[in-house]
């Protein structure tokens, strides 16, 4: 498998959530217990101390704290902190009838003047599962594990004592709680571990979570259950948050009591270690993931369950009602019977670069039951690609290929197999279609001896920037450094100057997978220790017109890099500069490097061109990023005819969702843009490009009052037939009676002429707005239900903006009709180039009798009604002509 790590989107399709309060935690189990009941249970309600040396004889008298994960003083939380109250600590809470176990890690005390042994800054219990009759392949032969808990908000808790964050003093506990992620090869807040290796960690995370202790580095940004992340089929070490290549994350709020039901068991398709099957507050459909086991051990050669926060950096609470375990996979009462479904042989594998797009995606999908073919999706980059697929095979073994990729794309997503009973698992997806030929520079070649350059440098050899530049002092003209602590005993630097400083450089061993440096890792570096005002200047003789711009770079934290064209010579001091754009990055995973795009004020692709002899200058506006190398795309067209088809509010009604999936609107558009909340951005689009999905540099953002929806939300205003088209004009962006909403298009090419359509459908008829795009304003009012068929105009489902040019657009709403007015929006269409057809108005243009009939001659679409006031519906198959018997039920008809 290749091992190079990239940022991956965490998924959590098919998630659902339930809040529950301490009532229905205290009145209700979720789960039956299973049939024979449990191998063992803690039932949280006894947390006795026992000194290290005495083995499992702590709390329940079961469980033993002495391990190299664990520094528990005995104390509870809360009372007078002093050498045998150390912060933090365990302790048995009793709520009425109910008693659980709190654990409290508050980071590392040592930092704030406690002292080991015994200083709490971590808390770990584990429990002998071999003493109870557990094999040494307990994972593999199949486990089910049952427990409920939550992160506390109140109640005893301590304030935090942040690891290496002293200088910041003493943090309150956070209103939101504080979580965990798994760390140390396979430990978490709920461990279990087989004898003959191969750790499984399950933890309840919070948004604001972080590995270290340091808010601002590796914070989670979500919130659920998480678990070891995937790396591969073999036990590793790479499965701790933001070491592995994806986040497996069943979201909801950790902060609210839920209770798991998980079957563990080895994974027959090899992709990785383990299935794991979430069950969750009694629903029967589980949750199914591919996971990797850690190498992670803290009681020798023993199968054991283990609870508690391991590491010494990460600070954690967590309540326990209860934990228990069945030896074998067993799935709860109501369950589905049966294995779940499994998919094998990926392509692209995880991580891997430079992948040929005409390859495609390829994997077989298998089960036990019948996988039909509509239950099968790839979804990349928020596009639901399952109409590309191509499936073969028989309905329990299926083969898949995803075609129609793109050259010169990151690709984020999964992949999803629903069996006939319902249950799905899910995998991640990632990789990029970057072309080998594209142009790259390296971050460690910036000029030398004032102004000086190699235009194509070797990667060895005569022709390579290896010891350029390092007899001249030319800090100001090709370099700006700010540190003059170069390590000139440092033999593994790129550069070592005889005299002043230079920019650091360190081995960057071919990360990313080049085909060049394949022979020559060692000679693949980047610049590090870099600092704000820092820059690099590198001077090329470019070719191929408009590009896009990505950095390969890493850092803990965010960072900023401005890139520059320098407009004076680049041979001189004090040299004049012209801003391209901004390398804008929140963070990387752990250590990973990521692909970093160019973008300008709104977030689109900047679009540059560097046709001839250019030099361009790299500046560290925030953070300390290790660069490694830039690399040029050349910018996919919009020619006349793309699409830029965008579904606002696919979200509602509520989590129903009314993602597009296929043809729909009135062009019969493929490939749609699904985008969710009240108000957001979104930096790279979809255009469809003669129906194939091309990734393009431009983005999307929008605010409103809030999204709402035209059926499902206590409202009917559509009774289309079921599908894309229903879908599309079902959830929209709302407005109050006064406050308009608002969309905006940017990164179109300079110049670009298009046409705008506007969907407008809201839930009540009699309300409506103003919609304005520049200096043209159509108003608008719901006169009908939406019914299938689009009806172009003022009374209709969309209007149309004809001949708007320019590189952006805004469209505003604005409520003026109704009590209370509202102005929805529900999708918009860009067609690059215009040409959309305004709908001339239909009207029935002559009645005749004719051999007994009454004869209709109309334009347009004839409608009918039984009462003159409506609603009229579309007259199936009617033509201009229409012979209507005389002897027929009276009926009105109209024509639009």
């Amino acid at each position: 498998m290749n091992q190079a790590r990239v940022r991956i989107s965490l998924r959590w399709l098919g998630a659902f959530l339930i809040f529950v309060g301490m009532e229905r935690l205290m009145a209700q189990v979720a789960f039956n217990p299973p049939e024979g009941g449990w191998n063992y249970k803690y039932e949280g309600d006894e947390a006795a101390y026992a000194p290290d040396g005495e083995g499992f004889a702590s709390l329940d008298g079961t469980w033993s704290h002495d391990n190299n994960s664990d520094q528990w003083d005995g104390s509870g939380i809360g009372g007078e902190f002093g050498d045998d109250n150390r912060p933090g600590g365990a302790q048995i809470i009793t709520e009425g009838d109910a008693t659980y176990l709190r654990i409290q890690d508050t980071g590392d005390p040592r930092d704030y003047g406690y002292s080991d042994p015994a200083s709490n800054r971590k808390i770990y219990f584990g429990h002998d599962l071999t003493a109870d009759g557990a094999s040494e392949t307990i994972l593999d032969d199949g486990v089910t594990l049952n427990f409920r808990a939550r992160v506390p908000t109140d109640g005893p808790l301590d304030p935090l004592h942040p690891n290496d964050q002293q200088d910041n003093g003493i943090q309150p506990y956070p209103a939101g709680g504080d979580g965990y992620v798994t760390s140390n090869g396979g430990k978490g807040n709920f461990v279990i571990k087989q004898s003959s290796g191969g750790a499984i960690a399950f933890s309840l995370t919070t948004a604001t979570d972080t590995p270290d202790g340091n808010p601002n580095e590796f914070v989670t940004n979500f919130a659920g259950l998480s678990m070891n992340e995937f790396a591969g089929n073999e036990i590793s070490d790479d499965v701790n948050f933001g070491q592995g290549d994806g986040a497996n994350v069943v979201p909801f709020d950790p902060t609210q009591w839920h209770e798991f039901w998980i079957t563990i068991e080895k994974d027959a398709a090899n992709v990785g270690t383990h299935i794991a099957s979430i069950y969750i507050d009694g629903d029967t459909i589980p949750q199914v993931f591919k996971m990797t086991a850690g190498s992670g051990n803290d009681f020798g050669d023993l199968s054991y369950l283990a609870m508690g926060a391991t590491a010494t950096p990460q600070n954690a609470a967590l309540d326990i009602d209860f934990y228990r375990v069945k030896f074998g996979a067993v799935a709860p009462e109501g369950a589905p019977a049966g294995a779940p479904p499994n998919f094998a042989d990926v392509s692209p594998t995880i991580g891997a670069g430079f992948v040929n797009p005409d390859d495609g995606v390829t994997f077989t999908a298998t089960s036990d039951d019948s996988i039909p073919d509509g239950n099968i999706q790839v979804i990349l980059n928020g596009q639901d690609l399952s109409a590309n697929l191509e499936i073969g095979g028989t309905p329990r073994a299926r083969t898949v290929k995803l075609t129609g990729l793109q050259a010169n794309v990151i690709y984020d997503g999964m992949v999803v197999v629903t069996d006939s009973k319902g249950v799905s698992i899910t995998g991640i997806l990632s990789f990029n279609t970057f072309s080998a030929d594209n142009r790259m520079f390296e971050a460690e070649d910036f000029n030398f001896d004032k102004g000086e350059f190699i235009d194509n440098p070797a990667v060895d050899g005569d022709n390579s920037y290896f010891d350029k530049g390092v007899l001249t002092n030319s800090e100001g003209i090709d370099f700006h450094e700010l540190s003059d602590e170069f390590d000139f005993a440092n033999e593994a630097a790129w550069r070592i100057p005889s005299a002043g400083n230079m920019p650091a450089t360190a081995p960057n061993n071919n990360e990313a997978g080049r085909d060049r440096y394949v022979d020559l890792p060692e000679n693949d570096f980047s610049v590090e220790g870099t600092q704000a005002e820092e820059w690099l200047n590198y001077t090329r003789n470019f070719s191929g017109g408009d590009s896009n711009i990505y950095l390969r770079a890493t850092d803990s934290g965010p960072y900023v890099v401005q890139l520059d064209r320098v407009t004076s010579s680049a041979s001189q001091p004090n040299q004049t500069t012209e801003l391209l754009g901004l390398f804008r990055s929140e963070g990387a995973r752990g250590e990973d490097y990521q692909w970093v795009p160019l973008t300008g004020d709104t977030g689109a692709l900047s679009i540059v061109n560097l046709d001839g002899g250019v030099t361009l200058r790299a500046t560290i506006v925030s953070g300390s990023p290790n660069l490694n190398f830039f690399m040029l795309t050349p910018v996919p067209s919009l020619d006349d005819g793309a699409v830029l088809a965008i579904n606002f509010a696919s979200e509602e009604p509520m989590e129903a969702g009314s993602k597009v999936t296929g043809a729909a609107g009135v062009l019969g558009t493929v490939n749609w843009n699904n985008l969710t909340g009240q108000d957001g951005d979104r930096a790279v689009l979809v255009a469809d490009v003669g129906g194939t999905a091309t990734n393009v540099g431009v983005t999307v953002s929008w605010t409103s009052n809030n999204t709402w929806a035209s059926q499902g939300r206590g409202e009917d205003n559509n009774s289309a037939p079921d599908g894309n088209d229903r879908l599309l004009m079902t959830g929209y962006l709302d407005t109050n009676a006064s406050d308009p909403n608002s969309v905006t298009v940017s990164g179109l090419a300079d110049g670009a002429t298009y046409d705008v359509i506007v969907y407008t459908k809201g839930g009540v008829i009699g309300r409506g707005g103003d919609y304005t795009i520049g200096d043209q304003t159509q108003s608008h009012i719901d006169a009908a239900a939406f019914s299938g068929s689009y009806v172009f105009g003022a009374e209709g489902d969309y209007l149309v903006f004809k001949d708007i040019s320019g590189s952006s657009f805004t469209l505003i709403g604005q409520p003026t009709t109704g009590s209370p007015a509202r102005a929805p929006i529900n999708a918009v269409e860009v067609v690059i180039g215009g040409g959309v057809e305004i709908p001339t108005a239909g009207g029935i243009t002559s009645f005749s009798v004719s051999n007994g009939a009454l004869v209709i001659e109309y334009t347009g679409t004839l409608k009918s009604a039984s009462d003159v006031a409506g609603p009229y519906t579309d007259v199936a198959g009617a033509v201009s002509g229409l012979p209507i018997s005389l002897d027929a039920a009276a009926q009105f008809f109209i024509a639009e």
